[in-house]
Parts: C-alpha cells; sequence; structure tokens
C-alpha cells in the first residue's frame, strides 16, 4: 500500500501584523497539523487487511493455484488466483488470472463451476 502524504498549504504573515493575528494564525496552523498528524496514525488500522492461504494445488511445475481467503476494509472476500511459483524459496508471485469474490458469492461461484463437469 503506497503512502499516503498530506500537504499542508500556508501563507506566511509578515510579522508587522497585529501580535493577536499571527497568535491566532499560529494557533490554528497548529490544530490542522495535529488533526492530519491523528488521521495519519488511524488510517491504518481502519484499512488493515487479512489474508490466509485455505486450498493451493500445483497446475504445472511452475505455477500455483491457490484459494484464499481475505478481509479488507471490514469486508471477507474469496480469492481463486494462479500464483507463479517463486524461485530458490521465495514467495509466490499472484498473477492477473484469478477472481476476487464477497464470500456470500462463493455458493454462485460453486455453481458455476460444478456445471463444468
Amino acid at each position: 500500500m503506497a503512502a499516503q502524504r498530506n500537504v499542508i498549504s500556508c501563507r506566511l504573515y509578515p510579522l508587522d501584523k497585529s501580535p493577536e493575528i499571527v497568535v491566532l494564525y499560529a494557533k490554528t496552523l497548529l490544530i490542522v497539523i495535529k488533526n492530519t498528524m491523528n488521521d495519519q496514525n488511524t488510517a491504518p488500522e481502519a484499512e488493515a487487511s487479512t489474508e490466509e492461504t485455505v486450498y493451493q494445488f500445483d497446475k504445472n511445475e511452475r505455477e500455483v493455484v491457490k484459494v484464499r481467503k481475505s478481509t479488507f476494509k471490514g469486508k471477507v472476500y474469496a480469492d481463486v488466483r494462479l500464483y507463479v511459483k517463486g524461485q530458490n524459496g521465495a514467495e509466490d508471485i499472484p498473477t492477473k488470472k484469478g477472481v476476487n469474490v464477497p464470500v456470500d458469492l462463493v455458493p454462485e461461484l460453486i455453481k458455476g463451476v460444478s456445471k463444468l463437469k
């Protein structure tokens, strides 16, 4: 996941402005920075995702099919995907060939696959 960046744009007032305006501006800027930091600290927890391989089988000597269960933004998904086997103990690499559906649609997926027999 790419790191999110927040950019805060501000205009610095000349020091010859009244001290009350400079202090008010500084307080406002500190509140904006504090809120931005809080948003950045809570965002990863809200988007936490988990993945678990529940079944896999070799398609051939170079490829493996994995059935995975994942959770993203509070929703549970089923993923059936082709992976290229990693070399020398490296992790398998997922390909674009596969399907990812909400877990409540798995019965429909099974119906479709069973009609292939």
